[in-house]
């Protein structure tokens, strides 16, 4: 396969991880008595591309998803999805350039998000208030960003170019 269709079946694999994840995640936020709360789990297959094909590809698909969103949930669901999916993208690779550790970057790209998505909760509800939140939800940004971290170094050897079958 040549090189180009290797890096399009990757990148329409992981949106549509990136689907499955999300309803998976929606599936278990359900169980959750706090409304807002969400794992992330699409967010392994965004930094899964980051990881393959590099900053610009992570950010293709962060583009993607949050359309996918749009698609699939509306323009509010939308705007959330893409301040916090942009926010968290800078972070990342702000993480990359200073070489931090997976794990460590996952939870401060984790935390990024939900600070992003209060902000843009905050335009759209009209209130500054909403960031009042930001005490029950950051906690729970830690924790998510360390299973992503966590999954995804356990992923790293299967991401890294050199050991894919060609």
């Amino acid at each position: 396969m040549k090189s180009k269709a290797k890096y399009a079946a990757f990148m329409g694999i992981a949106l549509a991880l990136t689907a499955v994840l999300s309803f998976a995640d929606s599936c278990i936020s359900a169980a959750f008595p706090i409304p807002g709360i969400r794992l992330g789990l699409a967010n392994i297959a965004i930094i899964a591309v980051m990881i393959r094909y590099g900053t610009v590809s992570g950010l293709l698909m962060t583009l993607l998803r949050s359309g996918f969103v749009f698609l699939t949930r509306g323009a509010s669901a939308a705007v959330m999805s893409l301040s916090g999916g942009l926010l968290a993208f800078a972070a990342a690779v702000l993480m990359i350039i200073m070489k931090r550790s997976c794990k460590f970057s996952c939870i401060i790209a984790a935390m990024c998000h939900t600070l992003g998505q209060l902000a843009a909760a905050c335009v759209l509800t009209g209130s500054v208030y909403t960031l009042a939140y930001v005490v029950v939800l950051m906690p729970v940004s830690i924790f998510t960003g360390f299973l992503t971290g966590t999954v995804l170094q356990a992923l790293q050897g299967f991401l890294d170019d050199r050991k894919v079958v060609k």
